[in-house]
């Protein structure tokens, strides 16, 4: 087994001594990737490649003096995720529905063969190290697909939970976890010896906190929130997570204004309605997850911005391993800063016991998390970090997708920090990232975001302030919150939310939002641009940005594209026979989802309880579930069930038979 790491770290060394255990990692190559990813190394580790989904292409990028260069796919593809084979890259391209096979030649970055059909809107894809086997988590199909390099195709498919997009495999190749977006869980898959599922799919809960509001225990719900990994040594899968405060009857936050700076800051700096965290979840030695023993620890970073201490614990959006295992890197993009953890004494139980800890520690209750050893690199603003790539134990690169660049971290004095701050030491120091190699300026035909028009300066800010919990004036500082915290992607987070004395769904932004006025579930907010200042200065803590601002929301919001639909929903014999009911004037359906582009009205309906419902579009309603303003309904068939009542038109009249084929044409909408 060749050794990768080189030479024992200090830090190692100095952790060995202190009586922690080294074990000898799984992989032979420790960096090898076992999650999915935005960027990857190439195989001498001197260069890597990054997926640019806004920009619809993949950049190579030397990390020495080298041009970086740019593979163009094609409009629409949305290249997402990225995983080796050897020297061969597959690429999920989620617009498309496809996996493309990529190879570096002496004239750049080429796609080699033609691309793999695998279904609507895939995500997440790994590979084992040996190379004999492809995973691709297919989003809106609820299924990952097995592909064999050997041939580049499809040799099978594990059903699996609902809207899987990311995935991580045990170092021995015989268990595949998968990320799913909706619930607070994830799947595990075990693998025979060629790589094949066996059928057998568990479910993992992420372990459950307690919290107490008016002296009543309740559960925050967790969700995974992005690409998710398994260490070297296969010892644990760790999972970027959140836990929402959903269900309490909170007012929005209200910033207070700091009378000597001037500044606004966050009225509640504990524990907030959003908690960012770390979940680590133990294997067994075959890989079946611990489930039992799951443990977890809050986020937050601290950095000094004028005089202020500022709190960071934005979501994370995925997690990396050190190829010695003892730091793991977080990426929160909408902070524009990665979080390094220290791998070892996590506590059992620790989130358990962390919200009596909480009430009983005074600075757990001040920041808002567990006392373990983690810093925080803050990034440059507007860099949307994502993939962390280890070179070694003491070297990494982040993917700031936003810029089209990657970031050298520098993160081992960063590490060292933690190490001497040992248990006990909390969060004070912010590193500065070293340099970027950046091919946002390169010339390409298919650019979007980087042309130097007026209209891609307006996404590019609509898309900074959707992804910004930092912007000060859009949100209160510290509250760890932005657009795309509840509209993950742009599109929504399957909760339903506690606001005021009204509990409403998160609607999905997927697509031309402006075409479905009046926005929002009730009310007449005319326009995306209202309902994002509304949010900002009633839910957010805003203080009020310039009206521009919010025009800039609107334009990235309507910018992005509708849901692409599978296309076996589209070959449905029902369909034809669910569109005519749809239109029967009895059943009602269309008298207010009026058939057209958009399937709404801008008409307000008296229904379960709310005076003046607006009617939502019902293009790619397949994928927004749960149902209804209040969430009360959890499918489709759900809602065609409750219409039996009248109250939001009349299913009362049809057989098994012709509500089979309604809920048929709903889908393929």
């Amino acid at each position: 087994m060749k050794n990768v790491l080189g030479p024992l770290s200090s830090l190692a060394l100095a952790l060995a001594l202190a009586g922690c255990s080294t074990t000898t990692p799984l992989l032979e190559d420790a960096r090898f990737p076992t999650g999915s990813r935005t960027m990857v190394a190439n195989t001498d580790y001197t260069g890597l490649y990054q997926v640019n989904v806004d920009e619809g292409s993949v950049s190579s990028t030397p990390l020495s003096t080298a041009d970086p260069q740019i593979l163009e796919l094609g409009a629409g593809t949305e290249p997402t995720r990225i995983a080796n084979v050897g020297e061969r890259l597959y690429v999920t391209l989620r617009g498309t529905g496809e996996v493309a096979v990529l190879t570096e030649t002496a004239t750049g970055l080429q796609e080699d063969g033609p691309r793999i059909r695998v279904g609507a809107e895939p995500v997440g894809i790994v590979a084992n190290e040996a190379g004999t086997a492809v995973y691709v988590a297919v989003s809106l199909e609820n299924k990952v697909v097995h592909i064999d390099p050997a041939t580049n195709e499809v040799v099978g498919e594990i059903e699996v939970g609902t809207d899987p997009r990311w995935l991580a495999i045990h170092p021995h190749g015989r268990r595949l976890y998968i990320g799913n977006a909706r619930g607070s869980e994830v799947s595990s898959a075990e693998l025979d010896e060629d790589g094949n599922p066996n059928g057998t799919i568990d479910v993992v809960p992420l372990p459950t906190t307690r919290r107490t509001v008016e002296y009543e225990l309740f559960e925050p719900t967790g969700r995974v929130m992005g690409d998710i990994v398994v260490d070297p040594f296969g010892e644990a899968l760790l999972v970027p997570a959140m836990y929402v405060d959903n269900q309490s009857l909170q007012p929005g936050l209200q910033p207070t204004q700091d009378p000597t700076t001037g500044y606004y800051v966050n009225p509640k700096p504990g524990v907030g309605r959003f908690n960012s965290a770390l979940v680590r979840i133990p294997l067994r030695d075959n890989g079946n997850p611990v489930a039992g023993d799951a443990e977890a620890i809050f986020l937050a970073g601290f950095v000094e911005q004028q005089f202020v201490t500022e709190t960071i614990r934005s979501y994370p959006n995925a997690v990396s391993v050190s190829p010695d295992g003892l730091h793991y890197a977080v990426s929160m993009e909408a902070s524009d800063a990665v979080v390094l953890v220290g791998a070892l004494d996590f506590d059992r139980g620790a989130v358990d016991d962390f919200w009596i800890e909480a009430a009983e520690d005074a600075r757990a209750t001040e920041h808002g998390y567990t006392e373990h050893p983690h810093t925080t690199i803050d990034l440059r603003r507007e860099s949307g970090p994502r993939s962390v790539v280890w070179l070694d134990a003491e070297q990494a690169w982040v993917h700031d997708w936003m810029n089209v660049s990657a970031t050298d971290l520098a993160p081992g004095d960063a590490m060292r920090k933690v190490a001497e701050r040992g248990r006990h030491g909390l969060d004070d120091v912010d590193s500065q990232s070293a340099r970027a190699l950046s091919t946002s300026e390169m010339p390409r035909d298919l650019t979007v975001f980087h042309d130097g028009s007026a209209e891609s300066r307006a996404l590019q800010n609509g898309r900074r302030l959707f992804y910004g919990a930092r912007v000060d004036d859009m949100v209160v500082t510290g509250s760890g919150v932005s657009c795309s915290t509840c509209h993950s992607e742009g599109r929504d987070d399957g909760l339903t939310w506690q606001l005021g004395d009204e509990r409403r769904q998160t609607p999905s932004l997927a697509g031309t939002v402006s075409a479905t006025h009046p926005v929002t579930w009730t009310g007449n907010v005319e326009s995306v641009a209202a309902e994002a200042e509304l949010t900002s200065l009633i839910r957010m803590g805003g203080i009020d940005m310039a009206s521009s601002e919010y025009q800039d929301i609107q334009r990235f919001v309507d910018w992005t594209r509708p849901v692409i639909l599978p296309d076996a929903n589209l070959s449905d014999p029902r369909i034809a026979e669910g569109e005519a009911l749809f239109n029967r004037e009895d059943v009602g359906c269309a008298s207010c989802h009026m058939p057209g582009s958009a399937f709404t009205s801008p008409e307000h309906h008296a229904m379960y309880g709310l005076a003046a419902v607006n009617t939502p579009t019902l293009l790619g309603i397949a994928a927004t579930a749960p149902y209804l303003h209040d969430g009360r309904a959890a499918t489709l068939r759900d809602v065609l069930e409750l219409s039996r009542s009248g109250e939001m038109g009349d299913t009362s009249m049809l057989s098994t038979t012709e509500m089979d084929a309604l809920e048929a044409y709903l889908k393929s909408l």
